[in-house]
């Protein structure tokens, strides 16, 4: 039989024969790729199941083909009883379809729908979320789209998880090669949403939001807008519940947060906890405990010595203190601490590090001839501009056209005019005032396989405005840093951010030659001074004209026009520079410092990476060697006097223009030298003899 289900998604009629075994009863519900039939097995008489048919139409391609057939292999290998069973695979023609076992009921969703759930109904349910989840991950398998829509609750209360059809066995991205972002949002947690790949973490994050919202009925994080709400989620801790609601244990409470964090590593040390709490307080539906399910068991000391005959020889050597031996463990630190320094923990560590040197060094005047025009919410307001709607070109006209009289400089949009509008009017006006000031239009490519835009992958080429305004524009520019160099970073104010690459975007608005001294892509930049430090002005005061500006207020003037940075991101960026969130603009504070920096001739390099390690390497193993060597009360002077010389010689070279990394190499150094020094003085026991 010909199974056919058009791009409608129409269901297939009552009576059908799937595979010559299975009669279609009734639809039961469809989905993104596939529709849910409720069928009678002929082969087994009144046996009735679930199946699920792959839908085919225009859009058919292999990609949905694999993922369907990826949700057989997962599911068919778990078998619990908060999981739904995988029964038969099979194929009719072109139809692939699979049958589950059919679970009259409804999904948790219904939970939601009541007025109030009690906290012992609410530790029901994430016992057997916790269990049901944890059976998943037995098999090595990570969900990825853990929601109240993916839980069935059967009539006795029972839940069973369901729909894999996004799951995958062992880590996996975000997306998928259509670009498309796979998972709801509110539920995926923030390191999915920057791209990151996903562990077991992912699902104990939706856990902990499903527990949230069914306790205080609130999301933990929400907002109308879902890039904004995707800035949220990777930047804001959600408010304690127990502010919504009085009867939560704090237990319960600090448990939800800890599954709520955003570092995936702080979530999986709070699981522990959590998991131990649930067994203590949460129903007794179970001799196995959840605790022995989720927490890996770590091994003990006397367990990772036990039967190592070899120390007994190798260990009275080391403690026999000969010099030779300290100065060969001081090298090895050394050569230990290279691969180390070549870590992304060790740039992070370096970077905001960084960041206080520059705090150090002191803000620098912000150039008075770069000026932003903020789009900013204020002008949404004034200039009844709806907020989901793309910027109007005829106010960049006007605003361009006013920039001439006044005799700018420079006009830079960050901006992508990628596509033409519907008036071609419009846009000659547009290309018109263009020509008619020196005028630097952004083009945009890929960050990189770790960037979102609006939930999407980033487009890796170049997407260059229409050639209409790009003939008339005096330079191109591309806008946005490569997430691999591109780091922001906070300490107290003022802040200080470092980009140890250049945007292109800043080079074309400075006008610097080609024959121009320039910073490289190990270069750092320094933000001038405090927020806003730059001469920011809203786009509505600068196309007024009820209370126009002064008479050449923009006179040779650097005039960049976009989203301020700091407009809707807030005071604190984490770990990346995440953009763009909106109208496919780009931090246009960010291209305005960093164009003011480079007029100024100001940043800092850092050396090459062949040097940076030959200076980490011979200072590990010189702390180390003075861990091994010193004693007593001149321990602790050789090590503060040694770190105390090695920060303020990088400090001096920072100040001559130069970034030298020495945290993690002094740490690590001074973290063999404590290890090794332990291995030395101290008798190693061990089972069974000292």
């Amino acid at each position: 039989m010909e199974v056919n289900q058009g791009d409608g998604g129409q269901f297939l009629p009552a009576g059908a024969i799937i595979g010559r075994r299975y009669k279609v009863l009734r639809p039961l519900g469809s989905g993104g790729m596939a529709s849910v039939y409720l069928a009678e097995d002929m082969v087994l008489g009144e046996t009735t199941v679930a199946i699920k048919v792959l839908r085919q139409t225009k859009k058919y391609k292999d990609e949905i083909l694999q993922r369907f057939l990826r949700e057989v292999r997962l599911t068919h290998r778990i078998n619990h009883e908060n999981v739904v069973r995988t029964f038969d695979f099979g194929q009719d023609g072109d139809t692939f379809y699979f049958t589950m076992e059919y679970l009259p009921g409804e999904t948790l969703d219904s939970l939601f729908e009541q007025p109030s759930v009690s906290v012992e109904n609410a530790l029901t349910v994430a016992t057997q979320l916790m269990r049901g989840i944890s059976a998943v991950h037995a098999v090595g398998v990570i969900h990825r789209d853990l929601k109240p829509a993916n839980i069935m609750v059967l009539p006795g209360g029972r839940l069973k998880i369901a729909d894999f059809g996004i799951a995958r066995a062992g880590v996996s991205m975000l997306t998928v090669s259509s670009g498309e972002i796979v998972g709801t949002i509110t539920y995926l947690a923030p390191e999915m949403l920057l791209g990151n790949e996903a562990t077991t973490a992912v699902d104990y994050y939706a856990v902990g939001v499903i527990l949230y919202q069914l306790l205080t009925k609130q999301l933990p994080i929400d907002d109308e807008v879902p890039a904004r709400l995707i800035m949220r989620k990777v930047e804001e801790a959600p408010r304690d519940p127990r502010e919504f609601r009085g009867d939560i244990p704090n237990w319960l409470a600090e448990g939800i947060l800890g599954l709520l964090s955003i570092d995936p590593r702080v979530r999986m040390r709070a699981l522990e906890d959590f998991a131990r709490d649930l067994d203590t307080f949460g129903p007794k539906n179970s001799v196995q405990s959840l605790r022995s399910n989720v927490a890996p068991e770590t091994l003990s000391i006397d367990r990772v010595l036990v039967d190592q005959m070899s120390l007994g020889r190798v260990l009275p050597r080391f403690r026999s203190g000969a010099w030779i031996t300290k100065a060969l463990l001081s090298v090895l630190a050394g050569v230990l601490a290279l691969p180390i320094l070549l870590t992304d923990t060790a740039a992070v560590i370096e970077f905001a590090h960084f960041d206080n040197l520059f705090f150090l060094r002191g803000p620098r005047p912000a150039r008075s001839d770069v000026v932003i025009v903020s789009i900013d919410e204020p002008s949404y307001s004034a200039l009844n501009v709806p907020m989901n709607d793309m910027w109007p070109r005829e106010l960049h006209t006007k605003l361009l056209n006013r920039l001439a009289e006044d005799g700018a400089k420079r006009a830079v949009f960050d901006i992508l005019f990628a596509e033409p509008s519907s008036n071609a009017s419009v846009d000659d006006s547009l290309a018109q005032a263009i020509g008619r000031v020196p005028t630097v239009l952004g083009a945009v490519s890929g960050f990189s396989h770790q960037t979102t835009l609006n939930g999407s992958y980033m487009l890796e080429e170049l997407i260059k405005p229409t050639a209409l305004f790009a003939s008339q524009a005096s330079a191109l520019g591309v806008t946005g840093l490569p997430i691999e160099y591109g780091r922001v970073r906070t300490v107290l104010p003022p802040r200080s951010e470092l980009f140890p690459d250049v945007p292109s975007l800043a080079q074309a608005a400075s006008g610097i030659a080609a024959n121009q001294d320039l910073p490289d892509a190990r270069a750092l930049l320094n933000f001038y001074g405090p927020s806003h430090a730059i001469s920011t002005l809203p786009f509505y005061m600068a196309v007024a004209d009820d209370h126009p500006l002064p008479k050449d207020y923009f006179n040779k003037k650097i005039v960049f026009v976009g989203l301020n940075l700091k407009s809707r991101t807030g005071p604190s960026q984490r770990e990346s520079f995440v953009t763009p969130f909106d109208q496919v603009t780009y931090g246009t504070e960010l291209h305005a410092t960093a164009a003011s920096n480079l007029l100024s001739g100001d940043w800092i390099s850092r050396l090459a990476v062949r040097s940076e390690l030959v200076i980490g390497f011979v200072l590990a193993t010189c702390l180390a060697a003075v861990i091994l060597q010193a004693s007593g009360a001149m321990l602790l002077v050789w090590l503060f006097g040694a770190m105390g010389g090695v920060l303020a010689i990088q400090y001096l070279i920072f100040l001559l223009g130069y970034a030298i990394p020495v945290v993690s190499s002094a740490g690590f150094g001074i973290f063999c030298g404590l290890l090794f020094r332990i291995m030395l003085s101290t008798p190693v026991y061990v089972r069974g003899r000292s």
